[in-house]
This record gives structure tokens, C-alpha cells and sequence, in this order.
């Protein structure tokens, strides 16, 4: 009954230039959203570094536990290596049986030495008395580059490599 728009009133009311204080409500609402979207982010970032770091923390600690459990199994090695070898060095070997004396010859035979040339030596009297064999010169002259395949020479105070 009564209406107290006229019309002019109702035909720009939807206008733009009637929209100001609408706009202003949007762009303050679209602001509040971006702040509340940045402090967020922040937030986050926040609680990342945060959690990076107390993990970082942990991790140097856990390094200095491993560490003294590292130092303290180092000092029972030690302890039993000392235990091994005493018991080792009371312990004598039975040397008149056979086996441990080819066993020692196995051993012996395997093992390198270095060995001085003497006067009156020679290759077939070096490789009788290590191996038994005097045609067995060719392991010394392989084994030392100073012999070659062509000159089979040796003076005394000379160094030779024994396989």
C-alpha cells in the first residue's frame, strides 16, 4: 500500500554508481580471505621448519648415543681380543706330529719371502732349499723383475722375492 520508492529510485538501484558501498564490502571480504590464506601459509611454514629442526636435534643426538655405543663395544673387543691372545700364546702346538709339520711345509710354501743372495748361491741351489726341487728356479725368476726370462745371473748381496 504504501511504497516509498518511486520509481526513479527502483530503476537505479542496481545501477553502478549506486554499487560503492557494495564493492567496498568485496573487496574487504576477498582482503580478510587473502590475509587469512597468508597467515596460514606462515603457519605452515612455521610448523615445517619447526619439525625439520626438533628432527635435525634428535638426529644429532642419536649420533652421540651411536657413538658412546660405538666407543663401548670397541672396549669389549678390545677386552676379548686380549682374552684371544693369552689364551692363544699358554697354548702350545705339538710340532713332532706329522700333520702339523706338513702343514707348516703347506704354509711355508705359500708364504713370500725376501732373501739375500750369498756368495756361491745359484738359482738351483735357492729353489733345492726352498723347494725341494732344483728345476724349480723358474717361480724365482718370474717373481723378480730384475731377472729376466734370457739372463739367469744373481750376485751376492742381490734381493729375491720367494713365493
Amino acid at each position: 500500500m504504501f511504497n516509498h520508492k518511486d520509481e526513479y529510485a527502483q530503476a537505479t538501484e542496481n545501477a553502478s554508481i549506486n554499487q560503492h558501498g557494495k564493492k567496498k564490502y568485496i573487496e574487504g571480504y576477498n582482503l580478510s580471505i587473502l590475509n587469512l590464506l597468508f597467515l596460514t601459509t606462515i603457519g605452515v611454514m612455521g610448523y615445517v621448519s619447526f619439525d625439520s629442526l626438533k628432527y635435525k636435534l634428535n638426529f644429532n643426538n642419536s649420533i652421540e648415543i651411536e657413538k658412546s655405543s660405538i666407543i663401548e663395544r670397541q672396549k669389549d673387543l678390545d677386552s676379548l681380543s686380549l682374552a684371544i691372545n693369552d689364551i692363544v700364546s699358554k697354548t702350545k702346538l705339538n710340532d713332532s706330529s706329522l700333520y702339523t709339520q706338513a702343514l707348516s711345509r703347506e704354509l711355508d710354501k705359500n708364504s713370500i719371502r725376501t732373501i739375500i743372495v750369498q756368495k756361491g748361491d745359484t738359482l738351483a741351489s735357492l729353489s733345492l732349499k726352498y723347494y725341494g726341487d732344483e728345476l724349480a728356479y723358474d717361480k724365482i725368476i718370474s717373481n723378480n723383475k730384475s731377472l729376466s726370462s734370457k739372463s739367469h745371473t744373481i750376485f751376492p748381496g742381490q734381493k729375491l722375492i720367494l713365493p
